[in-house]
């Protein structure tokens, strides 16, 4: 019992922090163009999913470091910096898991993207499968 009473109202928290965050940023956007400034001093507090680092990590010694979208290999384009970079993406949806904790597979439920990449698939919605997002790719590049 009191664990719901402290998600609800953890959820009541952060709806009134949105408001006003919302208030706040209206009216903001009524200053003059000429004075724009970065307010380094302001936090925001997110509810956030925990992501598990060692299972990202899996995924990319799984299923390597080229992008599975457009074959970018960052360690050709930037040496030794790029390394063994390259970033898992959710095959499905992080936003459509809704329980609290769920098993993955780092071969079933991932792909490897780059950056740009993984940026892009996130734009359409709803976010396309890899083979959807490459004819997309595709037809662009026509």
């Amino acid at each position: 019992m009191l664990k719901k009473d402290l998600e609800k109202l953890l959820e009541i928290y952060f709806l009134l922090f949105e408001q006003v965050s919302l208030e706040k940023n209206i009216q903001v956007s009524d200053e003059k163009e000429d004075e724009w400034f970065e307010d380094l001093t302001k936090y925001r507090i997110h509810r956030v999913a925990e992501r598990n680092q060692s299972l990202s990590k899996r995924v990319k010694q799984l299923q390597g470091y080229i992008c599975k979208a457009c074959d970018f290999n960052f360690e050709d384009r930037y040496g030794e910096i790029g390394k063994e970079f390259i970033e898992a993406h959710h095959t499905v949806p992080i936003s459509s898991l809704n329980k609290a904790r769920i098993q993955l597979d780092p071969i079933q439920d991932f792909t490897v993207l780059c950056s740009n990449c993984h940026r892009m698939i996130h734009r359409i919605k709803p976010t396309p499968n890899l083979e959807e997002f490459k004819k997309i790719l595709k037809d662009i590049n026509r």
